[in-house]
């Protein structure tokens, strides 16, 4: 996974998709495999780094 964006920006995506993932799985899921450039496993990976 490449991201490119300020730290800030980084740490904001993670905190929002650990919070995601906290409060409704299947929406975590089906949110991050409908994206272009990466899937839910892969921001997973980010989260548990």
């Amino acid at each position: 996974m490449n991201y490119e964006d300020t730290d800030e920006d980084f740490n904001e995506f993670k905190e929002e998709a650990e919070g995601l993932l906290a409060d409704d799985e299947e929406d975590f899921y089906v949110t991050y495999n409908s994206m272009d450039d990466f899937d839910a496993s892969d921001v997973i990976d980010l989260i548990n780094a």
